[in-house]
């Protein structure tokens, strides 16, 4: 008897529905304002981190350097006499609109990479163990899920609180931004990532944030790839910098979004062995909250 084949994702609703978001999180306010250089992170992940099949890997380069949008990029060079200089003070008119305008474009850009490797990665010969995926559950499933946004950012008041510490602090999650509003209430500095966090963190200088706060991210990546991270932090936190997290501990809810979750014990004895003292875990039902500091 042959195989049955696998049901073809339905790619129109996938780009209405990745279109959708995108827009939502536009007209909301809620990507950061050091875009270009997460941005440009992320498409340095793209390219490094993600294990494609060889003939699609050159197509896929193609589309990360023209998804590249910058306003440097556009040309200024005229053949009139003085069209330089009368292009340049036309762009400094229209700079914000025009950054504005290419934000929106990178956004996009970065929901359509995401929806190409995720079709790329369910074709028969590609390994479920190749690349890690960024797509996202539709934030009303989250809800379920979850709960409220409102209620997920008071579950959360307790790891922002125990952040508390003057500095940078970097925020990797994923969702409908709940860590980023809790921290960002308790009068914290925070800032929040985008695309792959082990290219985030290595693009960061060393010692040069006073927190990390991680949500629906670690379990995206396979056990090896968080050792990395808890390295990585080591090296990006100042002596007796912040880590807390907000993980599911296996068995105990499942996101599809959300392929690994690690127990919590595992995630404490990693992070020790990369140089943080022994972490305060706090069971509140679906998750837990970990919080840790950076020895030295």
């Amino acid at each position: 008897m042959g195989e049955i084949a696998a049901e073809a994702p339905d790619i129109d609703a996938l780009v209405k529905e990745l279109q959708q978001r995108v827009q939502a999180r536009f007209e909301a306010g809620e990507y950061p304002p050091d875009l270009e250089r997460e941005l440009r992170a992320h498409f340095e992940d793209v390219v490094r981190e993600r294990q494609l099949p060889d003939r699609f890997a050159e197509l896929m380069r193609r589309v990360d350097d023209a998804a590249a949008f910058s306003p440097h990029r556009i040309q200024l060079i005229s053949s009139l006499p003085g069209g330089r200089r009368l292009h340049g003070l036309i762009a400094s008119v229209v700079r914000r609109q025009v950054t504005g305008i290419l934000d929106q474009n990178r956004l996009f850009a970065i929901a359509v990479r995401d929806l190409l490797t995720r079709i790329i990665q369910s074709l028969p010969e590609q390994q479920a163990a190749a690349g890690t995926t960024w797509w996202d559950i539709p934030e009303d499933y989250q809800e379920r899920l979850y709960d409220t946004r409102d209620a997920v950012v008071g579950t959360l008041a307790a790891l922002a609180a125990s952040l508390k510490v003057p500095g940078p602090v970097l925020v990797l999650e994923t969702g409908r931004g709940e860590l980023l509003t809790a921290l960002r209430k308790e009068g914290m500095d925070a800032e929040a990532g985008e695309g792959n966090p082990l290219i985030d963190l290595d693009s960061r200088p060393d010692r040069s944030l006073a927190a990390l706060a991680l949500r629906r991210v670690i379990e995206r990546l396979p056990a090896p790839e968080f050792s990395r991270l808890a390295g990585l932090a080591a090296r990006k936190l100042r002596a007796g910098g912040r880590l807390g997290l907000q993980g599911i501990a296996p068995g105990r809810l499942h996101d599809p979004a959300l392929p690994h979750p690690l127990p919590p014990d595992y995630i404490a004895f990693t992070l020790e062995a990369a140089g943080f003292g022994h972490p305060q875990i706090a069971d509140t039902g679906k998750t837990y909250l970990l919080t840790t500091t950076l020895s030295g």
